[in-house]
């Protein structure tokens, strides 16, 4: 596809951003499709320091307190999550002055010393255990100088228009692609918020819930997809049989054999394609005779794609 397959609807984000979409890999039989989501945040609400937020930068627990028979063992979190800047940790009675928001756990065990083995449980969350058996006084956390993302809240919206067309064009059921959502803050690389494996199913897009405009933008995607395939989308079929708005009331004699009619019913995505012979009354779900069929001269019926 040369579309992104996202469409990002960002009204529902206080402060409202700018959304941005954009296809970073096709997917093929060997390569997972990849969609990212940039969110262009407004320069008054970023850019914050921790210091300033009414709650707190940190989080310390003390999951198992140290004996002579046990290690002492502590959790840090840096809570809100930031994005770059430095924190002063005190542990052990040692401060550590500007360790970096997402320092690795090797370094921070290097930083603390051979006394301790250092897990990194989060891009900014630490456990820390000491070697021997003894109790450590709470580790405290000064965050003066993390920056964090302040104020950015709501629903993202996303419209998975094209996403269907991948199925439209594809046997498949079950599709998976990555989903990655970026911040970018003014004059900032973007940095990742969330990326993760979605799996999408055929049946779960509900193509009417969609706004006009963007069934307008489907139509004309749908007929570019299928070339010189009769190929239509439609949102005007409501069953399948029983005349009027249903799919065999569609004349089919001027339509040419491989023609493909695709609509939503109760909720699922229908596909019906245009096949020679006669429909087999055993299937009247997934084989249509149409209205206007004739064995002598429109010897043909609808069968649904699966």
């Amino acid at each position: 596809m040369s579309a992104p397959s996202i469409i990002v609807n960002t009204a529902r984000l206080s402060p409202l951003s700018v959304g941005m979409a954009s296809l970073v890999q096709n997917g093929t039989d060997d390569l997972q499709q990849i969609e990212l989501i940039q969110l262009q945040q407004n320069a008054h609400v970023f850019n914050v320091l921790a210091d300033s937020l009414p709650s707190a930068g940190s989080v310390i627990t003390h999951p198992q307190v140290g004996t002579s028979e046990k290690p002492d063992i502590q959790r840090v979190k840096l809570d809100p999550a930031p994005y770059d800047g430095t924190f002063d940790l005190t542990y052990d009675d040692t401060t550590y002055p500007s360790v970096p928001f997402d320092i690795t756990g090797r370094a921070l065990q290097a930083l603390l010393g051979a006394n301790y083995v250092v897990t990194r449980k989060e891009s900014h969350a630490w456990e820390l255990r000491s070697t021997d058996n003894r109790m450590i006084d709470p580790a405290t956390v000064e965050v003066t100088n993390l920056v964090v993302p302040k104020g950015v809240r709501g629903t993202l919206g996303l419209n998975t228009m094209a996403i269907w067309l991948l199925f439209a064009s594809s046997t498949e059921k079950i599709k998976t692609l990555t989903l990655e959502v970026q911040l970018v803050a003014p004059g900032e690389d973007p940095q990742t918020a969330f990326q993760a494996p979605v799996e999408t199913s055929r049946n779960v897009i509900n193509l009417a819930t969609l706004h006009a405009a963007t069934t307008l933008g489907l139509q004309s995607a749908y007929t570019a997809l299928f070339g010189g395939i009769a190929a239509t989308w439609t949102t005007a079929i409501t069953g399948l049989t029983g005349g009027g708005a249903a799919l065999d009331a569609v004349p089919t004699v001027s339509l040419a054999l491989g023609a493909r009619y695709d609509f939503t019913l109760n909720g699922a995505i229908r596909s019906f394609v245009l096949v020679a012979g006669a429909a087999d009354p055993t299937d009247p779900t997934g084989q249509v005779a149409p209205l206007d069929y004739n064995a002598g001269s429109n010897n043909k019926h609808w069968q649904e794609e699966l």
